[in-house]
């Protein structure tokens, strides 16, 4: 715990330093309000962005609370979406009618936050939404609403741009492509950031299959087959989970192995090694050229990634957690912002802090910046949109996940098969 306390009174002196001759106010309490699902079908991420939150928190309290306000505590208010809109709206008026907070973070899907974030803005409340991927809300111009999350019109881009940075700088060959993705709306909207970069390059002409697969089909072996005779060069997908395990066992049935394969970080996590068993998971996942979208890696060489790690650890493992999980780390990253408006402002008023937030810039050198995804910096667009919003890609080399793009996040150059080069 000595660790624990020395990283994050780093963190706390570099947040608070630059406003350190500004007045001190005193204040008991701040007021932070959770909406996030803590039951239903996205319990458990719910339940991990709220222990990242509470571990921020916790670090506070330690550190003696936010000293612009004279060591004020900040006092956590409870909302459950129960992954559901409309028990999002509810618990949303519930928490603003009981007692205004200055900040109010949550929820996660973006059907909760198309209703939260409009709520919070007739509060004037500044609402983090933290992981939601809408871009509903963009045209409404909310002057209160920050996502903290990869908007869907980004979730594709990275994935062909990190292959034609590739091709630029290894040589890897891109004539065949293939998107291979769920017959679901955000999957496709997905496939359509993928598609436009590969427009921009003037190869639209190179996809030769964009294939549909029923997420809810138990085998996907017709499929497999279809794409291996297709012969890609590239392919991108599959994406679910649930579809990515039938369609693995079926890529294998059929001796599908492309050259290059890119997916979501979910299909190269624990549970599917569990699903798929380790002699299959070691063929489709950590096979050279296999490669996943990510928000974040433990080793990625930023000052705050590895000041966060360092701290979050002992905290997960005494909780009883085997990783520092995604939601975990995002939750913690909204509060870290939270604690620096309040250091930063030294109010608790919302409309001050959500000032601060509209102007906000933290560098991915500094401490309070955790997410790669977000880097060079973690700022909002007036429309609420983040700054920069890039998945990094991760690949399994000699058994251990590593950063291979961008470049100036890497962790080790990316790995091909001989046959991905002309």
């Amino acid at each position: 715990m000595k660790k624990l306390s020395v990283v994050l009174l780093m963190a706390s002196l570099t947040m608070a330093g630059a406003d350190c001759g500004a007045a001190e106010k005193k204040a008991e309490f701040v007021d932070v309000a959770l909406i996030l699902p803590l039951t239903g079908k996205f319990a458990e991420t719910g339940k991990f962005m709220k222990e990242g939150v509470e571990f921020v928190v916790d670090a506070i309290r330690k550190e003696g609370g936010i000293k612009s306000l004279g060591g004020a505590s900040i006092r956590l208010s409870y909302g459950d979406t129960a992954s559901d809109p409309k028990s999002a709206a509810s618990e949303a008026e519930r928490l603003f009618s009981m007692k205004k907070p200055s900040v109010i973070i949550g929820p996660y899907s973006s059907g909760e936050a198309q209703v939260v974030g409009p709520l919070a803005e007739s509060y004037k409340v500044p609402n983090i939404a933290v992981r939601s991927t809408t871009e509903a809300l963009y045209p409404l111009k909310l002057k209160y609403w920050y996502q903290l999350g990869m908007p869907i019109n980004r979730y594709g881009q990275p994935w062909s741009e990190a292959f034609y940075d590739f091709k630029k700088e290894f040589g890897i060959k891109m004539e065949r492509i293939a998107l291979v993705g769920d017959d679901m709306k955000v999957i496709q909207d997905l496939f359509e950031g993928v598609r436009a970069v590969i427009k921009e390059h003037g190869d639209t002409n190179k996809i030769v299959g964009d294939i549909k697969i029923d997420p809810r089909a138990p085998d996907l072996s017709s499929v497999a087959a279809r794409v291996k005779s297709l012969s890609p060069d590239v392919q991108f997908g599959p994406v679910y989970f649930g579809s990515a395990m039938v369609y693995f066992r079926a890529q294998d049935s059929v001796g599908h192995y492309p050259p290059i394969q890119v997916m979501a970080d979910t299909t190269a996590s624990p549970k599917a090694w569990t699903a798929l068993g380790k002699e299959l998971a070691d063929k489709m996942i950590a096979r050279p050229g296999v490669y996943f979208s990510a928000y974040f890696h433990p080793g990625t060489p930023l000052p705050g990634v590895q000041a966060f790690v360092k701290a979050a650890k002992p905290y997960m493992e005494k909780k009883g957690f085997k990783e520092l999980d995604i939601d975990f780390i995002m939750g913690a990253q909204a509060m870290m912002v939270v604690r620096r408006a309040l250091e930063k402002t030294g109010s608790v008023d919302p409309n001050v802090i959500n000032d601060f937030l509209r102007k906000v810039k933290i560098a991915d050198s500094e401490l309070d910046f955790i997410v790669p995804a977000f880097s060079p910096e973690l700022g909002w667009k007036p429309t609420g949109e983040p700054l920069h919003a890039k998945w990094i890609m991760n690949q399994y080399i000699d058994g251990k996940l590593e950063v291979v793009w961008p470049k100036a996040v890497r962790t080790h150059k990316p790995i091909f098969p001989p046959s991905a080069f002309k």
